[in-house]
């Protein structure tokens, strides 16, 4: 049996007399984390915009389906209904994001010669309550929308 001289340097120190490069140096892994968080930075506070303006839609979509339910309701009893639960099954939205209420002792634009008017608003709660630009939503009998942002100033415009 014949024993075969092996040559140190090329078994730990790769064919060309250096060391071969495996993985990545803690600078590169530093390098690539670093511009993961700066772009995490940048992108989390548009993401969380966009959120909160999907989930509006929760608000819209129960003050319509609540004005319709109340338009029923006028329609069999000649009289609007003050009660959540007999118009939509409760005071929360359907995800849940929004407080609502029915105010049927409204006056003012919109009420009929008998005072029959209703107005109808979903409050943000729980995680849309961080929506500080659209905070609650309101709808009345003749379809005027309303929305105003965390400090009560109107934002119907970029709301509804």
């Amino acid at each position: 049996m014949e024993i075969t001289r092996v040559d140190v340097t090329t078994v730990f120190l790769g064919h060309r007399g250096f060391a071969s490069r495996r993985g990545f140096s803690l600078i590169e892994l530093m390098i690539a984390l670093s511009i993961v968080a700066i772009l995490a930075m940048i992108m989390y506070p548009s993401y969380t915009q966009s959120i909160e303006k999907s989930r509006r839609t929760d608000a819209r979509a129960a003050l319509t389906e609540i004005a319709a339910q109340q338009e029923k309701f006028y329609f069999k009893d000649s009289r609007y209904s003050d009660s959540l639960n007999q118009l939509f099954g409760g005071t929360a939205s359907r995800e849940g994001y929004y407080v609502l209420a029915v105010d049927t002792t409204a006056s003012g634009t919109g009420c009929g010669a008998d005072g029959e008017c209703f107005k109808v608003s979903a409050t943000a709660t729980g995680t849309q309550a961080g929506d500080s630009n659209c905070r609650s939503f309101t709808l009345n009998n003749i379809g005027l929308k309303g929305a105003s942002n965390d400090n009560g100033s109107d934002t119907t415009a970029s709301c509804w």
